[in-house]
């Protein structure tokens, strides 16, 4: 099958995105990695007008930890996840489950 017909927006930042998504409100979707919503469109589970892609900004992807806390940012790739070093030696849980999600 093939995904319905969308217009599809590579947002040139943070602010951009948010502004394309308020505009469209429902009819847009978000894309940063594809795995989830692009099986919904060539189902066509998921028709939005608008698909806003965000996978290549810049800035919000990496691993930090502090304090015994680890932060993910929202793009980082699960492959990142599952090969970090020093991920892996303080959250070894989470290194090793970000290989059977992807």
């Amino acid at each position: 099958m093939t995904p319905a017909p969308f217009d599809y927006v590579r947002a040139q930042s943070l602010d951009h995105a948010i502004a394309l998504k308020a505009e469209h409100g429902s009819d847009a979707s978000i894309l940063a990695g594809g795995q989830s919503l692009v099986p919904l469109l060539t189902m066509r589970l998921s028709r939005p007008a608008v698909v806003v892609d965000i996978g290549h900004l810049k800035g919000h992807d990496g691993l930090w930890m502090a304090g015994g806390m680890v932060r993910i940012g929202p793009l980082t790739r699960h492959r990142t996840i599952e090969r970090d070093a020093t991920f892996r030696a303080n959250a070894a849980l989470l290194a090793d489950a970000a290989h059977h999600v992807a």
